[in-house]
């Protein structure tokens, strides 16, 4: 079977209105606008603003995990772009013109704008009160750079925030590339210590949102840490131990980890 990563669905609702950007877009001298925005004190906020930006990888997301899915194949009729999707070729980025990981490089950025400055030992009211947002947010750099090495093979491995374009981390990243096979190792400390958090204290419940034609919870935007670290797992695949591995995650999540913070 395909891969496909199951996280998808979760995220299927925000993809109202979703948009794309050039990865110009992405790195325009205003996004220090990023760091000037968040004090380290706002996380809701911020955290919020950074889902915002989610929306802007649904339709792509989607388009690509449709194309991909085993019912779909190509005909005589099928563009080339459509044709390498499903055919899961990879070129350059701008080659295809229904890829563009501009979009996905926003939502990076932001996070580690986010995870550069914000304190997981703040305490208000005995409550460490960053830790679940912070929980969520390494879990959604995570979950992008998943569909960023599932798409594209190789991609810029960032986790310092950019502020301008001139930086050249798109041709000479200064943290090395992210691939399948090294992937895991560079998440993944930072992904258990999450984990450990979204355990203790569950992940962040805003009550319910309305979008003018339907109403659900917040905890439907929720990432499980434990879904991704089982993908990563099954992505690298290099040995009996990953899929064990996998298994060991995918099981704490249904055993566990659907009811941890509802």
């Amino acid at each position: 079977m395909k891969y496909k990563s199951i996280l998808s669905l979760f995220i299927f609702l925000l993809g109202f209105g979703a948009t794309t950007t050039s990865c110009e877009d992405m790195l325009t001298p205003d996004m220090d606008r990023y760091s000037e925005g968040f004090s380290g004190k706002d996380t809701v906020y911020f955290y919020l603003g950074i889902l915002r930006n989610v929306q802007d990888m649904v339709e792509q997301n989607e388009l690509l995990a449709d194309l991909r899915s085993d019912l779909v194949t190509t005909t005589s009729y099928s563009s080339d772009s459509i044709a390498d999707i499903i055919n899961h070729q990879r070129g350059k980025n701008g080659d295809n013109g229904l890829l563009d990981r501009s979009a996905y490089y926003k939502v990076i950025n932001q996070c580690n704008f986010y995870l550069a400055k914000v304190d997981t030992n703040a305490v208000k009211n005995n409550i460490y009160y960053m830790r679940r947002e912070y929980a969520q947010v390494v879990a959604i750099r995570a979950w992008t750079y998943l569909q960023l090495v599932q798409t594209y093979g190789k991609v810029p491995f960032i986790t310092k925030p950019v502020d301008n374009a001139n930086t050249g981390w798109e041709t000479n990243p200064a943290e090395g590339w992210a691939t399948s096979d090294n992937l895991l190792d560079l998440l993944k400390d930072e992904l258990e210590k999450a984990q450990a958090f979204e355990y203790t204290l569950g992940a962040p419940n805003y009550g319910t949102y309305n979008t003018g034609s339907v109403t659900f919870n917040s905890s439907y935007l929720r990432f499980y840490t434990d879904l991704i670290m089982g993908d990563l797992y099954l992505l690298r695949g290099q040995s009996r131990e990953d899929y064990v591995m996998a298994a060991k995650n995918y099981y704490r999540f249904l055993k566990d980890g659907a009811k941890a913070g509802n």
